[in-house]
């Protein structure tokens, strides 16, 4: 007998037949129930894999069993010709045609019955949008108020009033305000109030005056329909100059537009609008001084926002927001001054601390606190804190952008882009805001999209040096255009000279173009001007070194370390390099220890610390842990992070391969970032001093690399001889 009429006589082709049918038929029922139960995805992929994975004993069962009235017996005890194994095959037959009918049956009720989903027709497809569009948030802009009193100085407390209402409007959950920053850009506007709604996205527009005389207080304010320039709601308020009063009065506005706006209040939102935040009138007076400096972003502006706020916190200690700005411009002085990151941050955790017992639930205060969390690359504590604040007030812009931040320095840069974005829907010509967005798109080679966005700040706010020196930066080192990038850095230093990156950008692009001498110079200015911070001995670090001057390099290096402890790869590169990497190990476990653990973070704030260590690890047999570094670094040299422009990951991949000691892979990927347009910055260390490329610095290939970009950086230079310079590059 053959296997085919084997197979039949045992009843495996019924039995299979059976089994697929009835395996389809539940498939299909589960598939319409399961999500009505909100059952995860992966309960429908298992339930078909055990079917599929079920068809294989079934197929053993029915060959090795019969089928009887007594039940299951094996197929050698049941005779072929017998009544009983026909009685088997019809009862098969019936019970495969009888699911088959179910089958069908389903079938046809799933298709014409349960999945016949009706075409709207073209009147109920715009209800639908029109329904849609009216759950919208309404949207609303406060326009920079009118200051009418007598005296010009009275501007800042105009602003104040202006700037507390829009606050308070922000916190309102149900409406969309758009933030201080953009509108500022439409002080004195002549644009009709259309035009303006339309260029900030809002469909409501809220203007108005203020007059200071004496000791009272007169308030104009009216609410727009920007479509229709019709008047929704207008108010005077004339009231005695007190803090408890200009509360009151802002309070009263708030009621009044959300009510015009039939926005409704949750119980919270309307006991918060009736906070006073301080029964201090000078207090407040000095508060919105500071937040009006601290907006400026210069290092001269931030030292004089510190003093107002802590003006206004001596004069009334429990008033949360003055210790809110008084910790954020503290922070900022990091990236603005050049101020020490674990002084900084300690100072800055001290007063929020003081506003978090002030006041636990203000968006303001959590979203401080996580920004000091994000300063310090503790990125898993700082992320619930962001949203924490985001919940609390989903209008605070700044919280939206400096969480895009802590996810850029995470390397969640895709999670940052968009909520930087969401920042903009809210702030949409902030010029730090545009600005920290180019920078995003900088970081993952959207060079065009990055150079379009600093030239966008520059002319939302061209005082703001921020924009002048990342563009600057950009086109050197992501164009190679130092032609350009010159006059930039000049216009960015003349801005603000009391920003010591702006001249030690400088510094790198002089000693990268072979300029030395006037390096050093610029150097020895910045460390006559800046004696505590650490980045300018690290500057005369690397210049000594490329100058031959080791043993001043070195001292050098020893001064990074002692001023700043978390900048020790400097002085562990000169230890590796005579040999002594149990010196550089025990350097880098006292000064980097949290690198040390299993959980450690990488990012490109301490990819250099950790890279180093890798190569320490290597040499001193610990390759396991130095593998794990490593693996966590090579991630970002990955798409999306971009290899060109000062903040690249340059040759950081060959670094690696080089490390692992894959000569072969090495070489090839530094011809990668060579052919890629890749000139540093600090090509030259690469070139000469790098430990990590010891044992391929002497190959034809490397020296062919790297006398190619010598000879790019020397006609660069010429080049730029020629032109006119600025106080950075004389």
């Amino acid at each position: 007998m053959g296997l085919i009429s084997e197979l039949k006589r045992r009843n495996v082709f019924r039995m299979s037949g059976l089994y697929l049918v009835a395996a389809w038929l539940i498939i299909q029922v589960a598939n319409n129930i399961l999500p009505v139960f909100g059952t995860p995805p992966w309960v429908l992929k298992t339930l078909i894999i055990t079917l599929a994975i079920g068809l294989l004993p079934v197929i053993v069962l029915s060959w090795a069993f019969e089928f009887t009235h007594e039940g299951l017996k094996r197929d050698a005890e049941v005779d072929p010709g017998s009544t009983e194994a026909r009685n088997t095959a019809r009862r098969l037959n019936h019970l495969l045609i009888g699911v088959l009918v179910l089958a069908l049956t389903y079938f046809a009720i799933d298709k014409f019955i349960i999945g016949r989903v009706p075409v709207p027709d073209k009147a109920l497809a715009v209800a639908v949008q029109k329904a849609a569009a009216q759950q919208e948030r309404p949207s609303i802009a406060v326009l920079p108020f009118d200051n009418r009193s007598a005296v010009a100085e009275d501007a800042f407390f105009v602003d104040g009033m202006h700037d507390d209402i829009l606050t308070q409007l922000s916190k309102i959950s149900g409406l969309k305000v758009i933030s201080r920053t953009s509108v500022e850009s439409f002080r004195d506007s002549k644009l009709p109030i259309r035009d303006i709604a339309r260029k900030l996205g809002v469909k409501t527009i809220l203007e108005g005056g203020v007059q200071r005389g004496g000791n009272r207080v007169r308030i104009n304010m009216q609410l727009i329909d920007a479509e229709t320039d019709t008047h929704l709601w207008a108010e005077t308020y004339d009231r005695e100059l007190t803090a408890e009063n200009i509360f009151a009065i802002q309070s009263e506005v708030t009621a009044a537009i959300t009510g015009s706006l039939k926005t409704q209040l949750s119980p919270v939102e309307k006991a918060r609008m009736a906070d006073i935040p301080t029964n201090s009138l000078p207090a407040w007076e000095a508060y919105q001084l500071g937040r009006q400096r601290m907006a400026k972003r210069t290092s001269e502006a931030l030292t004089d926002a510190i003093g107002f706020y802590r003006k206004a916190i001596a004069l009334d200690p429990k008033f949360t927001l003055a210790h809110v700005g008084l910790a954020d411009a503290i922070l900022l002085e990091i990236n603005y001054s050049g101020t020490d990151l674990a002084e900084s941050t300690e100072k800055a955790e001290q007063s929020i601390a003081t506003a978090m017992r002030l006041d636990p639930n203000s968006a303001e205060v959590w979203t401080t606190a996580a920004s000091i969390d994000s300063y310090r690359g503790q990125f898993a504590a700082s992320e619930p804190k962001f949203r924490k604040a985001i919940g609390l007030n989903p209008n605070y812009a700044t919280a939206y952008h400096w969480f895009g931040s802590m996810l850029s320095n995470a390397g969640r840069i895709d999670e940052s882009i968009v909520n930087v974005k969401k920042a903009l829907e809210l702030d949409p010509l902030s010029a730090i805001i545009n600005g920290d967005l180019a920078a995003k798109y900088e970081q993952t080679g959207r060079f065009d999209e990055a150079i379009a966005g600093y030239q966008r700040v520059i002319e939302i706010d061209p005082a703001m040096a921020l924009p002048y020196y990342n563009k600057a930066i950009l086109l050197a080192y992501a164009r190679r255009d130092f032609i350009s990038a010159v006059p930039l850095l000049d216009k960015a230093y003349a801005l603000d000279s009391g920003n010591p990156y702006i001249p030690m950008f400088a510094t790198v692009i002089r000693a990268d173009l072979l300029d030395d001498e006037g390096s050093l110079r610029l150097l020895a200015a910045q460390r006559a001007k800046y004696p505590d911070i650490p980045v300018v001995r690290e500057g005369q670090a690397y210049v000594s070194l490329y100058r031959g001057q080791t043993a001043a390099a070195e001292a050098y290096a020893r001064e990074v370390v002692k001023m700043n402890p978390q900048s020790a790869s400097v002085l562990a590169d000169f230890l590796m390099r005579r040999g002594d990497y149990a010196g550089a190990r025990a350097l880098l476990l006292k000064t980097q220890p949290e690198l040390w653990k299993p959980d450690v973070q990488v990012n490109f704030n301490n990819a250099r610390e950790v890279i180093a260590l890798a190569a320490v690890l290597y040499r001193t047999g610990e390759k396991a842990q130095a593998e794990r570094l490593l693996s966590s670094a090579e991630v970002l040299t990955r798409s999306p992070n971009a290899r060109l422009g000062f903040f690249g990951y340059g040759p950081m991949d060959a670094t690696i391969a080089a490390i692992r000691g894959d000569k072969r892979l090495a070489l090839d990927r530094l011809k990668a970032a060579y052919a890629e347009g890749w000139r540093g910055p600090f090509w030259r260390y690469y070139r000469d001093f790098d430990p990590s490329f010891a044992d391929i610095r002497d190959t034809p290939e490397f020296k062919a690399i790297f006398a190619d970009i010598d000879r790019d950086m020397r006609q660069q230079a010429a080049r730029l001889s020629a032109q006119p310079k600025g106080s950075l590059f004389q």
